[in-house]
């Protein structure tokens, strides 16, 4: 069960109050739960949700049976191995800015939608970051977008650093001009990751989305 809607909806304490409950529910009878939030206001949130390829692909991993994908009897769809946007639950994401308001806080970016960002509230320049804490260590292929999904704000100049124990940290790489990506894959266990803008000028860090998948 993955419940997605704009921040304005459902915030009263009987709302909040149902939704732990359908919570119980689900983890109860040993369900997948999460919810997700858009900065928007109004009712309509299946709009954005539509366009989140995560959403379809965590929706087509799931079985009637509850067994994985790859061992489901029948017709299926194809589905990724392993559980979608397992590696970035219970991650702690902070900057050395807050974000632009409310919804734009260090965590929209690895909160596995496309549509939400990190937006920083001042122009970050050398000196400042975003990271990512990993719950557990990882070792795959990440990448992490800046910019927004149409394509503006992407960061002009940055890099990737990743570290084990997030005192010493090694390059990664640096994000693309063209498509304001950084993607990489990773050999060997870390637990920790950071964005650094190189831009001489500071300019306002947009970060989209960080993806982990196994290889």
């Amino acid at each position: 069960y993955w419940m997605l809607y704009n921040e304005t909806s459902y915030q009263s304490e009987w709302s909040q109050s149902a939704i732990r409950d359908i919570e119980g529910r689900v983890k109860g009878g040993g369900g997948d739960f999460r919810q997700s939030t858009f900065p928007d206001v109004g009712h309509d949130a299946w709009s954005k949700a539509w366009r989140e390829d995560g959403v379809w692909e965590w929706m087509f991993s799931k079985t009637a049976d509850g067994k994985p994908a790859g061992s489901a009897s029948g017709p299926r769809p194809v589905a990724p191995k392993g559980a979608v946007g397992a590696f970035l639950e219970d991650v702690v994401c902070t900057a050395s800015k807050p974000g632009m308001d409310d919804g734009h806080g260090p965590e929209r970016a690895a909160d596995g939608l496309d549509a939400t960002c990190y937006v920083s509230a001042e122009p970050m320049g050398r000196g400042d970051w975003w990271m990512i804490e990993f719950a557990e260590p990882v070792k795959s292929r990440i990448t992490v977008r800046s910019g927004t999904r149409d394509g503006q704000g992407r960061l002009s100049s940055g890099r990737v650093e990743v570290s084990r124990d997030g005192r010493l940290w090694s390059r990664a790489g640096g994000f693309s001009r063209r498509t304001g990506d950084c993607s990489f894959i990773q050999r060997s266990e870390i637990r920790f990751l950071r964005v650094l803008p190189e831009s001489v000028k500071p300019e306002t860090l947009t970060l989209r989305e960080i993806t982990v998948k196994p290889q």
